[in-house]
């Protein structure tokens, strides 16, 4: 399994559609099997961060922990360089990903579902 830049091509074999906006993105692969998309890309006047897995994808995951580490902290690298604060929501549907969020910096903000990283950044 390797991390690579996600293509128009890659992101329209896992979404089944090309990006409709400028998308900066990078993509789990293993041979030819697209296991997972995440990255950012700017809806009007909003940076939205974005991690795509699907079932199958999180169950091959638990094998690999560390790509998915290194994907969030590629976007976490990228945010710290342009100066942006990244906003989360945990998948309810997903164990562990509150501790997930927590593990990789991200603070929740009281009385919401909101992550924040920097964690220490006012929304």
């Amino acid at each position: 399994m390797k991390i690579v830049p996600a293509t128009a091509e890659i992101m329209k074999r896992y979404y089944g559609m090309k990006p409709l906006r400028t998308t900066r993105a990078w993509a789990a692969v293993d041979g030819d099997d697209v296991l997972g998309v995440g990255g950012m890309c700017v809806n009007t006047s909003r940076l939205l961060v974005f991690l795509g897995m699907t079932p199958e994808t999180r169950e091959r995951f638990r094998k690999y922990p560390r790509v998915l580490v290194r994907c969030v902290r590629q976007l976490q690298d990228m945010a710290r360089q342009k100066g942006l604060v990244l906003q989360a929501e945990a998948d309810k549907t997903v164990p562990c990903a509150e501790k997930f969020l927590e593990r990789m910096g991200f603070e929740k903000l009281k009385g919401t579902e909101i992550y924040l990283w920097p964690s220490n950044s006012s929304p």
